[in-house]
């Protein structure tokens, strides 16, 4: 039990059937089912336990919609169609072949020379918004929720202060920054839940663009001619663009605010571990029609993605975070979860930036499955897709 998420919760687990286990609990908790049930991959044991682990790393034996016939690591997948699939007529597709392209200028290249049906590599909206004008077409397979975490935990931070964290939400023109960094395609945000989420409040109007507003909360909290401090974000392009935009902003208030980048491996290391004096640039994914689902993994009882170490839980919040888990329907766990989100707006632990969709791009012959409810590409349906003869 010491390997599975919750497993001080539960005491045994019983095989009922072939397709069914019982979990025996010393307490009730319904982020179980989240944890066990969203993003499971289930292998074979036996093609492991015969081939190896090496082995198994490219050539995963399992249950999906397509069978792995060549895998090389950084240039290409290719699979074919399960026959033996458990969802019947699925796959439509034959097969996928799977390219790695690091670079942004290829992949646009590469689809617009008709060597790609599909691609999932803009980084910017700008190359979106030209592939879009040369007649390729977009869904949005997800929003990303663009944030930032103070260290609100340290005491010795500028941003243990209640009123600096509002005076950073007050000095960022949010409306700027959301039409600058997603070209019109995204939207900006005032609270930590997307408009139309069963858990977004359409009367908090949070704290919009007010620099003067900014300069008199950082004078009251005893900091009339600002300070520096960081802002640290993962090193890619237009994170950096977003960075130094609000950096900008800060910096007409009097806080000095360096961008500091990272690699992948070590952003998420700083914030496992925590980070000191200074904004950690986040981003929640927003991929299907509960944002509920997001919000607590990434801010709830026990986060699913990488623990935010420095993010500010006072005793009130963590009293709601125990509540959330023991809650037995979906109108109680939405009315919590929304008290959660009202908390983290109000005291700024959280701040919100802009809303901006992800788009890849596809040829106009291409049929992924969308979300009816959203209007959202469902990632990961690919057994859904077909494409048309051309």
């Amino acid at each position: 039990m010491g390997k599975i998420q919750y497993g001080d919760l539960i005491t045994s687990i019983e095989v009922i059937d072939d397709y069914t286990l019982r979990f025996n609990l010393t307490q009730y908790n319904n982020r179980l089912l989240q944890s066990y049930g969203y993003g499971i991959y289930f292998f074979s044991p036996t093609a492991t336990e015969t081939n190896g682990k090496e082995w198994a790393r490219s050539h995963p034996v399992g249950t999906g919609a397509f069978k792995v016939v060549d895998f090389k690591r950084d240039a290409y997948w290719k699979l074919e169609r399960n026959e033996n699939y458990w969802r019947p007529g699925r796959p439509y597709l034959d097969g996928m072949d799977i390219r790695f392209i690091p670079q942004e200028t290829t992949g646009s290249a590469t689809l617009e020379a008709g060597e790609l049906d599909a691609w999932f590599g803009p980084q910017t909206k700008k190359t979106v918004l030209e592939l879009v004008d040369k007649g390729f077409k977009t869904y949005p397979s997800g929003l990303w929720l663009y944030n930032y975490v103070p260290d609100a935990t340290n005491p010795d931070s500028p941003f243990a202060n209640k009123k600096v964290r509002q005076a950073v939400e007050y000095a960022i023109n949010r409306e700027e920054l959301a039409k600058a960094i997603t070209l019109g395609l995204g939207e900006a945000s005032y609270q930590m839940a997307p408009p139309g989420a069963a858990v977004y409040d359409p009367d908090y109007k949070g704290r919009p663009y007010d620099p003067e507003k900014a300069k008199q909360l950082l004078a009251e909290a005893g900091y009339p001619d600002g300070f520096q401090t960081s802002i640290y974000c993962i090193n890619f392009a237009d994170l950096l663009l977003l960075n130094t935009a609000v950096s900008n902003f800060l910096k007409d208030v009097g806080i000095e605010a360096k961008v500091e980048s990272a690699d992948m491996g070590r952003f998420l290391t700083m914030q496992t571990e925590g980070w000191k004096n200074g904004l950690n640039q986040n981003l929640v994914m927003i991929s299907q029609p509960n944002y509920l689902v997001h919000f607590l993994d990434s801010f709830g009882p026990l986060p699913t993605r990488t623990t935010l170490a420095s993010f500010g839980r006072s005793p009130e919040y963590e009293a709601l975070c125990d509540q959330v888990k023991l809650a037995q329907n979906d109108e109680s766990e939405r009315a919590i979860v929304k008290e959660m989100i009202g908390m983290v707006d109000e005291e700024a632990t959280l701040i919100p930036l802009f809303l901006s969709p992800v788009n890849p791009m596809l040829q106009p012959y291409v049929h992924p499955y969308i979300y009816p409810e959203t209007g959202i590409q469902a990632s990961g349906f690919y057994f859904e897709w077909w494409m048309e003869k051309h």
